[in-house]
């Protein structure tokens, strides 16, 4: 999608040289992160012209917006509390620089105010940039995915990459036998892909789903496979397990590296045989199931210390699927956070909340809120997030006006920088986003809490440390649009 020549500079390139250039996984974009229509969330523009070296302008008339696979004509963001004067955004170099204008609205990025210029780095990029356009309008500059396909949503909401090649990744699986295991940190929505594929799979059973980290040891077995009359104390009659109850189904098993080792040695049989044998039984039973289970502990390093059976970790593995954090796919948090908000408010009956007869007037519930949200590292995820915003709406159920919760407030807190972008300053003195994001990383207390909890993730190391090469690699998402175009049309065609 192009933005109209009111508001997008001219793109006079050959088209010899535009194929010429090297294919990418996305192209820098726009998404609305929050927007006091809530339907225009997640809305989104492609802006091809910035790998060309040509700026673009933000202002109430434009760019237009779409929703995601298109459906609807794409709009401006045409909030009247935001300036007809344009924000502008153009590359320097290597870089980008965010340009206020002077007789426009006020401007935030990444939460800081904006008077001149602010330069976005590589890395920023890479993360994510939040453009906060007066009090009522939030954007997020990154990379958006170049296919345009519209796939179903599976009962997931989001479109970034992660979260789309989740779909597919269980649309590829969902009519095979195989079992599945679900990878990803506490809170990113392990049980929701599980149900995903129970539903595309179209399997007759019940969906059943079991915690296996709250089963004590010693019912383990009886809860899993069932048992018969007499086969201990108190087991007055036949009982069918949630493997039997699972027939033609799906069986999920969240936690599955906390299943006692006794336990792993029968549930590996059921995998190899698809059979079962109840506790205290003399025969063995059929049973036709699809196994999918979710974890977000290390399996391998359970293995080497004996805790988990190797032979189990690679009959679970019959397919993976896995959830990227909420931090990697931050292009959804405006889509996750207006989702939340709107069933809290109307679990409350408060959805006029939300409405105002004044378009110019504040939102009730603030931009500035959803940039702080934006900028954290989420380490509890999706879950958090809905938390968060409950938490949120709750304390604000008898408030006129919208108030910070002090404990979200500790939590989403960055000291205040004694340099601001707002000063005036050149284009060659424009501070970077990154330069603010570190010295927020050394300030409060909430931050360093957060920081600790992300680091206790996971992953976390080898997440990071690959994010860092990623950052490093001449060839990585950033260095392609910041990197000088070749316009001679030599070096090849598409790959």
């Amino acid at each position: 999608m192009s933005a109209p020549d009111d508001f997008l500079e001219d793109l006079t390139v050959e088209r010899s040289s535009i194929l010429a250039i090297p294919p990418s996984d996305g192209v820098l974009g726009l998404t609305i992160a929050y927007h006091p229509r809530l339907e225009r969330v997640g809305w989104w523009v492609r802006l091809p012209a910035l790998a060309y070296g040509k700026g673009v302008e933000l202002s109430r008339k434009g760019p237009l917006f779409a929703p995601p696979g298109g459906g609807e004509e794409p709009k401006p963001l045409g909030d009247p509390g935001i300036s007809r004067k344009p924000v502008r955004v153009e590359r320097a170099g290597n870089t980008f620089l965010i340009r206020a204008n002077p007789d426009g609205g006020k401007l935030h990025v990444d939460d800081r105010p904006v008077t001149d210029a602010v330069r976005v780095g590589e890395a920023d990029l890479e993360r994510g940039v939040a453009i906060q356009l007066g009090d009522r309008v939030v954007l997020l500059l990154h990379t958006i995915p170049e296919d345009d396909s519209v796939l179903p949503d599976l009962g997931m909401v989001g479109e970034s990459a992660g979260i789309r090649r989740v779909r597919q990744a269980i649309r590829d699986v969902a009519d095979r036998a195989v079992p599945v295991l679900v990878r990803g940190e506490s809170g990113t929505g392990k049980e929701l892909v599980a149900r995903a594929l129970h539903r595309a799979s179209q399997r007759r059973g019940q969906f059943v789903a079991v915690n296996t980290a709250a089963i004590q040891a010693s019912v383990a077995s009886a809860e899993l496979f069932g048992y018969k009359r007499g086969a201990f104390t108190g087991a007055t009659n036949d009982s069918r397990g949630l493997i039997q109850t699972s027939h033609q189904g799906t069986l999920f098993l969240d936690e599955v590296g906390d299943i006692p080792t006794e336990v792993q040695v029968a549930l590996l049989r059921v995998l190899e045989t698809g059979e079962v044998r109840a506790v205290g039984g003399r025969r063995a039973e059929s049973v036709d199931l699809r196994m999918v289970a979710a974890t977000d502990a290390e399996l391998e390093g359970k293995v080497e210390s004996g805790e988990f059976r190797m032979a189990l970790l690679q009959r679970l593995s019959g397919f993976q699927i896995a959830l990227p954090p909420l931090r990697e796919r931050r292009e959804d948090l405006g889509r996750l956070a207006a989702m939340f908000l709107h069933a809290e408010l109307d679990a409350q009956d408060q959805l006029h909340r939300l409405e105002s007869e004044d378009r110019r007037r504040s939102p009730w519930f603030p931009a500035r809120l959803v940039s702080r949200m934006l900028g954290y590292s989420w380490p509890g995820n999706v879950r958090q997030l809905r938390n968060v915003i409950r938490q949120l709406i709750i304390a604000n159920r008898s408030n006129d006006k919208f108030q910070v919760d002090a404990t979200v407030d500790a939590l989403l807190r960055t000291p205040e920088d004694s340099s601001p972008p707002g000063g005036r300053l050149t284009a060659g003195e424009a501070p970077t986003v990154g330069h603010h994001r570190r010295r927020a990383g050394r300030g409060s207390g909430g931050q360093r809490l957060a920081l600790r909890a992300d680091r206790a993730q996971p992953g976390y190391r080898t997440q990071h440390a690959d994010a860092d090469d990623r950052q490093k690699r001449p060839g990585s998402a950033a260095a392609r649009y910041c990197a000088p175009r070749d316009r001679s049309g030599a070096g090849g065609g598409r790959r």
